[in-house]
């Protein structure tokens, strides 16, 4: 194959992927949609190979080598997942070097949809709840609130809880009913986030 033959002429971008911090956790989010990509690939019989078949195919089109993970050759042409370039340095996207284009075209957002769709909800739930329980530190409070509420609302059933204010005790059933809210609201994002972290594992 010349390069002549295959020219760099589609660049696919996965800009969600973009928005994701160099984490730990992000990282391996990352890793996981690489994989789902190589997955996708498969469905459509196209096999992974090293990512250097597909640089060999493009070298003379960029001055540094870009960081691609695997490559994949079939009928519509070669294509590459790519993580740094110099056409992109912020996160994962595609590379494709098309022999018919309206094909690799379609091949790409094929891809992109099967290794994206969980993957977002992932992200996005991941940053939703970090923002909504401020890494957490707001779940602590409520659960440590909810159980002190719980607490005293019990001692209102006895005498020496009785001395507390009706307006007390009912500000305090409030607050400790929308402690509890909150806290199921949060789990339940969890679960969701878990869910669709796990149809990402189970691709595999």
């Amino acid at each position: 194959m010349s390069t002549r033959a295959y020219p760099d002429q589609i660049w696919h971008g996965l800009r969600w992927t973009w928005e994701l911090q160099r984490s730990k956790h992000d990282m391996e989010l990352l890793a996981t949609v690489d994989a789902t990509i190589t997955s996708a690939f498969g469905d459509e019989n196209y096999l992974p190979r090293s990512g250097d078949e597909y640089i060999a195919l493009i070298r003379s089109h960029y001055t540094s080598l870009p960081d691609m993970t695997h490559s994949f050759f079939g009928p519509a042409g070669a294509f590459a997942t790519c993580f740094d370039c110099e056409r992109e340095s912020r996160g994962l996207h595609l590379h494709a070097s098309p022999q018919d284009k309206s094909e690799a075209s379609r091949l790409l957002s094929q891809v992109e949809h099967k290794a994206s769709n969980s993957a977002l909800k992932v992200a996005v739930l991941r940053k939703v709840i970090s923002e909504l329980t401020y890494n957490h530190k707001l779940t602590i409070v409520s659960v440590i609130f909810t159980l002190l509420g719980a607490i005293v609302t019990l001692m209102t059933r006895f005498p020496l809880g009785g001395i507390l204010a009706d307006s007390v005790r009912v500000a305090l059933g409030i607050a400790v009913t929308l402690s509890l809210v909150y806290i199921i609201v949060v789990l339940l994002l969890m679960i969701a986030r878990e869910y669709y972290a796990s149809r990402l594992v189970w691709r595999f």
